[in-house]
């Protein structure tokens, strides 16, 4: 047990030791057993009417722990009161406002844990100081669905001692009467208990409150029973006394608005809400951990890690964390849970789906079937709520459905719960997550749905004609009832037999009416006159029953529409899943799968969704281009030529195979071995290959011509390696023969035999000098030989196992072992002594290699880990990401790159200066068994038992390109107009020009005197006008870096300089409140706008140049005429300072944004106020139009962008978590001159804001060029891209380490520019989602098998 389990364990054992020195005796229910601490039995505690309750003898608060100690979809209970962790402090805080308040609303989102917390937390933490009886109640308790009687069966085993059931059940019914009619009252029977029960109080647990919402209550008796408890609450709570009961309910939150809906109750919630908060990370660890603990059971290192990261910190989840730790404990091995079983039951969100799904698909076709009823049966549909589960009685199911439901209840399925209750049989589902978390529920409910709230109706008038004893007038009638035939007679649904009970009594009570009415009106008349009648209903029912039709086909299209949703959403969320372990080729295809093909016909497609398309983007990072070559077999060798223009590759069916690694063509076949080949490889020098076969012969081939020169022979078994020296002039051979063998190249003669090892000889391997050679076999005995002398030199001792594979460090001064014993031993080669035990792996080492300037040590495992030494930082190398054992490993030539292959059919590709994932490889379908850099490193080549080897394009990984070489923080970078260069300006006073296809810099532009804050092309891209934070304008010729407009810039402080759009004049606000128009070319000032009476903050030129807008803190905005500087319009209707202002795109509209918390859109021509947008909690500093000019983003300090309709003014949605610095349009950056001012200087509009003594820097969403996406500036140092017609996330990029300042789309949306306080600005690819599905269709990905469809539900 390590130190971490050791202190865990302790806490433990203190936690249980508080709880029983607080222990003493208390009352009749709750009995006080002092026990040894060892057994862990404290106390026991009786919650009446609690249907979970245990046998007597098991009601013990911290019970011994036996069994699986995770709960899995079911609440926690008082008898779990010693594995229920991480609520300490909300339990103590509830227990005390419990204890001082009458009432206490305990409110959290479905799956926050409400239950658990009373139940396993409050009851058993009261329950230790005594003095308190339970009892507990659900307003779905009894078969009536009648909270009167429920709350009765709860309340009457304190009123009656020792009553039998059956006397206790008629009682019930009767208080039930009495407290619905008003003859008794909730507040005479508390009374009446606290006299049987004078030393105690009575806490009334409602769990499940929201059930008063959604079970068949009818209207009266849900009044009534609400104003039963608001009554005697209330006069609880005015006699301010202490009572005899306090009652405590558990209320989702989504059902809160409902609840408070009633004035009475609403005072009663908001006086006693305690509110359910998520559990910290801390807390969750304690509740995933301390459980296993109990049992000496432990976690693998990271798992716990992997659990938190994978829930967030957030509510509902909880439930999911526990089925999936349920499932994990079934899975544990010699007491640790390991992580390959965590990806195996597919993670938290995964679990329950996969669960379910594979109970569903072992059932036979008629039982799916049945399951689909079962299932839609115990789910309450929703209207405009969250669908619900419902508890389900016997008879709503027909007889054999309720076997298999029983099946589906029992411990190893656990999805569904059965109950007896007085006799009445229910079920409901284990939780309301698997309502949302089992894909295939939710594809039966959107089949359903019209089915089921029909069904509803037909329960709920059918238990009102129980209720009032079959009165005939409550049966079905007219078109109600002609529905009912409809469902009756549909094939597709299948009916229980009361119900279908009640629909019979139904129609013969209707056959009965129409004949009584025939026989009274048989005067004269009267049949015709019944006819008629009879004729009108008909009618009147048929149009019903069309018109219903109509909608019903509409809503079967909707309900596809829903179910295809639902999938898409499951599969993006597989996907997203898939990515995070790793696994490309899954994660990339099933977002694929979830999205519709946007190259076919819209109708004939699923609908988008934004999460699919977030999931494929996920994957853009990770890819590389490849390319296949096919064998007939499984591929287990490969060589690649030193030139890298060839390789080599072995299967059992194509034998030795030479390929032409640009064409993928097959050079030559090598053909003499008269039996499967094991190895081939290439001479240093590329001129030859030795293959070794199994047929005890290795050969030697022309590696230009593929002829055979040698045939090496004298081997008595398999050789299974071959291997030249590092001149090329010798080759050794091993085999299971016991034997090395060395052979002349040059002539094939054998010129020595290496005996001393007892077993198969894997490896024997050359040192650099080739004077040495080491051999690694099955004797778990490696050893070094002197060439020369054909001598052993060192047995390399220590091994408890085979060694699996060996390597020289390439200056030959050490030897590292890999063994199966899981060590890998580094020996020094003179003396052959153990230098170093490199230890921590559980499994079996796969292979050891040094680095290729042996700074470093890389081991690869049979469980997928990748540890070793690095020895230039003395730490220790982890690399995690395979799921199973790695196979091979290889250094890329420049040997910052490591690649891996692996069992689990992927490739990994690492930096080994980092320690970080590349890229992981998926595209093959089965284990990759070898994996080779060539030789100049651009390429990756791998082997496969899916029979293909793959050639991969590492010049196609879509990693940014940064822009390296200023000082100090990039405040600011813009694209030329045709993309082909990025400016940038720096706080180092420098401003630079760069090559954005090779990140090149082309020159720098030097002659600020203070921090540079803004650069901007024109829009010619001959211009760059750069700003200053104390002011200076500088406008630069872009080809030559020539300074222009000298007489106007040098000697003036300017702000906000903008291009106008024909990049002939240039604007910027002088003098704070003017501002002026220069020509570039002469330099001359051709208007002074003046007119504003405070400050200018920002000014833009119209499309069309014939306009400019300034905005002012005078609380107007100016519309200039450029030709004759006069004020076109005036726009005033703002109340505070306006910040920001800019023109549509057609120039024939304007919006501003103000102090005042709104941003405004007016029409240019006449300066009518067309809208105002309201809705941001602080000022929007920015809005920009949409490219088509029909929406408008607006960006405010409250960290949120709003996207409006640009016509009506109507929000659309809101995009939250901004960070406080933003982009906005084409880019601006700007620096504070004061600590009590906001300063404007930019090139085009960065906002540096100043207020109350902080400062803000804000830069606001920016459209790409068409419009679809929108980026922006989000919290922890990362760009966002956002689906611009849903307003949610296509892509997040964490590209920089520091705060960044600036972040656009290039001009043709390809390309993310983002510049930081890192020092440095990125490039990075971005696609449209229809070209990013081109491309990663040309990544020739293998599609999904059969079995990956039906395991993914695509069948």
């Amino acid at each position: 047990m390590t130190k971490q389990h050791t202190e865990s364990a302790g806490k433990i054992e203190s936690h249980r030791q508080i709880i029983a020195e607080k222990v003493g005796a208390v009352g009749d229910n709750i009995h006080i057993q002092h026990q040894d601490l060892s057994s862990v039995q404290i106390a026991t505690i009786n919650i009446y009417n609690y249907r979970d309750q245990l046998d007597p003898d098991d009601r013990r608060i911290g019970s011994p722990v036996a069994g699986n100690p995770y709960k899995g979809l079911a609440h926690f209970g008082p008898q779990d009161a010693s594995l229920f962790f991480g609520r300490e402090e909300a339990i103590q805080s509830l227990s005390s406002n419990i204890s001082k308040n009458a009432f206490t609303a305990v409110i959290g989102p479905s799956g926050s844990g409400k239950s658990s917390i009373v139940l396993a937390g409050v009851a058993p933490y009261l329950a230790v100081q005594g003095n308190w009886l339970f009892s507990y109640f659900r307003a779905s308790d009894s078969s009536a669905n009648d909270p009167f009687q429920a709350i009765a069966l709860a309340l009457i085993p304190y009123l009656e001692k020792g009553a039998d059931g059956l006397a206790k059940l008629q009682s019930a019914k009767e208080l039930a009467q009495a407290l619905f009619d008003g003859s008794i009252t909730l507040l005479e029977v508390c009374d009446s208990i606290h006299q049987n029960h004078p030393q105690q109080k009575l806490l009334l647990i409602a769990d499940q409150f929201e059930e008063l919402y959604t079970a068949d209550i009818t209207p009266d008796v849900h009044a009534k029973f609400i104003a039963l408890l608001v009554s005697t609450l209330s006069h609880i709570q005015q006699a301010q006394r202490l009572s005899a009961l306090s009652m405590v309910v558990t209320l989702r939150a989504d059902f809160l608005e409902q609840a408070t809906s009633n004035p009475q109750l609403a005072t009663l919630i908001n006086g006693g809400a305690y509110i359910i908060g998520p559990m910290e990370k801390s807390q969750l660890r304690q509740a995933i951990e301390q459980p296993a603990l109990l049992q000496n059971v432990h976690f693998e290192s990271g798992l716990v890690d992997s659990i938190l990261d994978d829930v967030g910190i957030g509510q509902g989840n909880l439930p999911l964390v526990e089925f999936a730790l349920r499932l994990l404990w079934e899975k544990q091995i010699k007491g640790v849970i390991g992580l390959q079983a965590y990806h195996e039951i597919g993670r938290v969100k995964g679990a329950l789906s996969l669960h379910a799904q594979n109970i569903f698909l072992s059932l036979n076709a008629a039982d799916q079937k049945a399951a689909q009823r079962i299932f839609t049966q115990l789910v309450k549909i929703g209207i405009g709520t969250e669908d619900t589960r419902r508890i389900a009685l016997r008879t709503d199911f027909l007889a054999d459905d309720w076997l298999l439901l029983q099946r589906f209840a029992n411990e190893s399925n656990r999805l569904v719960i059965t109950n007896n209750t007085d006799d009445v049989e229910t079920a409901e589902l284990v939780h309301e997550t698997l309502i949302k978390h089992w894909p295939q529920l939710s594809q039966w409910l959107n089949e359903s749905r019209l089915f089921l709230i029909w069904l509803d109706d037909v329960r709920r008038a059918m238990d009102q004609w129980h209720k009032h004893k079959r009165d005939t007038d409550l049966l079905l009638r007219g078109v109600a009832l002609g529905q009912a035939v409809e469902w009756l007679d549909n094939p597709l649904v299948s009916i229980a037999d009361n119900v279908n009970n009640y629909i019979v009594q139904s129609q013969q009570q209707e056959q009965k009416l129409i004949l009584k009415s025939k026989r009274r009106n048989q005067v004269l008349g009267a049949t015709a006159l019944a006819v008629i009648f009879i004729l009108i209903g008909l009618t009147g029912y048929l149009i019903d029953s069309r018109n219903k039709q109509i909608k019903a086909t509409q809503l079967a299209e909707t309900q596809r529409d829903q179910q295809l949703v639902t999938q898409s959403l499951f599969l993006a969320d597989l996907s997203r899943q898939y990515s995070e372990d790793g696994n490309t080729r899954l994660s990339i295809l099933l977002a694929m799968e979830a999205l519709p093909d946007l190259t076919k016909n819209p109708a004939t497609q699923r609908p988008y969704t934004t999460e699919a398309a977030s999931a494929l983007y996920t994957n853009l990072g990770d890819t590389l281009d490849s390319k296949t070559v096919y064998h007939s077999s499984e591929v287990n060798t490969l060589s690649v030529h030193p030139s890298g223009l060839q390789m080599i590759t072995i299967s059992i069916d194509d034998g030795v195979s030479v390929w032409d690694v640009q064409t993928r063509h097959k050079i030559h076949q090598l053909r003499g071995h008269l039996g499967p080949v094991i190895d081939a490889t290439y001479s240093p020098d590329g001129r030859f290959i030795v293959t070794s076969g199994a047929d005890g012969t290795a050969r030697v081939w022309d590696a230009i011509t593929g002829q055979s020169k040698h045939v090496l022979e004298g081997h008595e078994g398999w050789v299974i390696y071959s291997e030249f020296s590092q001149d090329g002039r010798l080759i050794a051979t091993s085999s299971d023969d016991s034997q090395i063998r060395l052979w002349d190249s040059a002539s094939g003669q054998s010129i020595g035999v290496l005996e001393g090892h007892s077993g198969l000889i894997w490896f024997a391997k050359f040192s650099s000098n080739n004077q040495l050679l080491a051999s690694a076999s099955d004797d778990g005995n490696p050893k070094i030989w002197q060439v020369g002398t054909k001598t052993e030199l060192h047995s390399l001792e220590g091994h408890s196992d085979f060694v699996s594979y060996l390597a020289f460090s390439h200056d030959g001064n050490l030897v590292v072992t890999a063994c199966m014993d899981g060590v890998a031993r580094i020996f020094d080669v003179k003396s052959g002594k153990l230098v170093a035990r490199l230890e921590g792996n559980e499994a079996p080492i796969i292979r050891a290699d040094f680095s290729l300037e042996d700074d470093m040590i890389v081991i690869a495992a049979a469980d997928g880990l990748l540890s070793g030494w690095d020895f230039k930082r003395e730490t220790p190398l982890k690399l995690e990401g395979h799921k199973e054992e790695i196979l091979d490993t290889a250094f890329s030539p420049d040997g910052q790159k490591l690649a891996t292959a692996s069992s689990d059919g992927t490739i990994r590709l690492w930096d080994l200066q980092t320690n970080q994932l590349i890229a992981s490889l998926t595209g093959h379908m089965d284990i990759v068994n070898g994996v080779e850099f060539t030789a100049d490193g651009s390429k990756i080549i791998s082997i496969s038992d899916d029979e293909t080897a793959r050639i991969w394009d590492l010049s196609s990984k879509l990693d940014a390109i940064y822009l390296k070489g200023h000082n100090d923080t990039v405040s600011h970078a813009a694209f030329s107009p045709d993309a082909k260069r990025v400016v940038t300006a720096s706080w180092d006073k420098t401003v630079r020009i760069w090559d954005s296809l090779s990140g090149r810099t082309l020159s720098v532009l030097q002659g600020h005197t203070d921090t540079v804050n803004s650069a901007t092309f024109s829009q010619d891209g001959k211009l760059i006008v750069t700003t200053a934070i104390n002011g200076e304008v500088r406008l630069w010729d872009s080809l030559t870096g020539e300074q222009r407009l000298t007489q106007v810039t040098l000697n003036s402080t300017l702000y906000r300089p903008v291009f106008s759009h024909d990049s002939t004049q240039l604007a910027a606000v002088f003098d704070s409140n003017i501002a002026k128009i220069w020509d570039i070319k002469s330099g001359e000032l051709v208007q002074t706008l003046s007119g504003h009476d405070d400050k200018i903050w920002d000014i833009q030129f119209s499309p069309d140049d014939k306009r400019l807008i300034s905005a002012s803190s005078d609380k107007t905005a100016k519309i200039w005429d450029t030709a004759t500087g006069k004020v076109m319009q005036t726009l005033s209707q703002h109340t505070g300072d306006v910040i920001y202002a800019s023109f549509s795109p057609d120039g024939d509209r304007a919006v501003t944004t103000s102090f005042d918390n709104t941003a405004r859109l007016w029409q240019v021509k006449s300066g009518n106020e067309i809208a105002i947008l309201s809705g941001h909690k602080d000022y929007p500093y920015a809005a920009i139009f949409s490219p088509s000019g029909d929406r408008v983003l607006t960006s405010s300090a409250d960290r949120t962008a709003n996207m409006w309709d640009a016509e009506t003014g109507q929000m659309l949605f809101t995009i939250d978590g901004i960070a406080s610095s933003f982009n906005i349009e084409n880019g601006y950056s700007a620096i504070a001159i004061s600590t009590n001012d906001i300063s404007l200087s930019s090139s085009s509009g960065k906002i540096l804001q100043v207020r109350d003594g902080w400062t803000i820097s804000m830069l606001p969403g920016l459209f790409n060029h068409n419009g679809s996406n929108i980026i922006t500036i989000s919290e922890g140092n990362t760009i966002k891209v956002w689906d611009s017609t849903t307003g949610k996330v296509l892509r997040t990029l964490a590209q920089h380490d520091e705060s960044i300042f600036h972040a656009s789309f290039s001009p043709d949306g390809n390309y993310i520019l983002s510049s930081s306080a890192d020092k440095t600005a990125s490039l990075t690819r971005h696609y449209a989602l229809t070209d990013l599905i081109i491309k990663f269709k040309k990544l020739n990905i293998a599609p999904l098998s059969a079995d990956e469809r039906k395991k993914h539900y695509l069948n």
